[in-house]
């Protein structure tokens, strides 16, 4: 899974959801929303599982995701936080596989992106301000804390 927050949330903790694929080339997403409101766990993070939504809503959120991805966070190695920050969230295009470095999908996703530009210009420098942040899982506010600082 990678969590990341919907553009629409007004609070710290509202809109936060998982996102998965059932394999590599998966057309969709499955989605879960986090609590809205409270903070979960590192292990908590896996108790939230897809749920059914309607494909508007899929749709929507997909969207969101091709065309604005500032963050995401994956969990790994039990409780620690991977969490990649974007600068220029519209020149990025999320790439994610749950299996991408093998079978156990729980163990070995890929959580890769591609960097994009539109109308390219030979001859021109163009820079992707991109961080990675690897640390223990607090909570949600300290990812969106990394986040914030970054964005400064």
């Amino acid at each position: 899974h990678i969590y990341l927050q919907r553009p629409k949330a007004r609070h710290d903790l509202d809109c936060w959801i998982g996102l998965t694929r059932e394999g590599h080339g998966a057309p969709n997403y499955a989605i879960c929303h986090l609590p809205d409101q409270e903070e979960i766990n590192a292990t908590d993070h896996l108790s939230h599982t897809s749920e059914p939504v309607n494909e508007n809503h899929c749709l929507e959120i997909e969207n969101e995701v091709r065309s604005r991805l500032s963050f995401f966070y994956g969990m790994c190695a039990g409780n620690l936080a991977y969490l990649m920050m974007f600068r220029q969230p519209s020149r990025v295009r999320l790439a994610y596989s749950p299996n991408g470095g093998g079978r156990a999908s729980e163990w070995s996703p890929a959580w890769d992106y591609d960097l994009h530009l539109d109308n390219a210009q030979l001859d021109q420098i163009y820079a992707w301000d991109v961080r990675l942040a690897l640390f223990p899982f607090e909570s949600r506010t300290k990812v969106l804390e990394e986040v914030n600082a970054f964005q400064e």
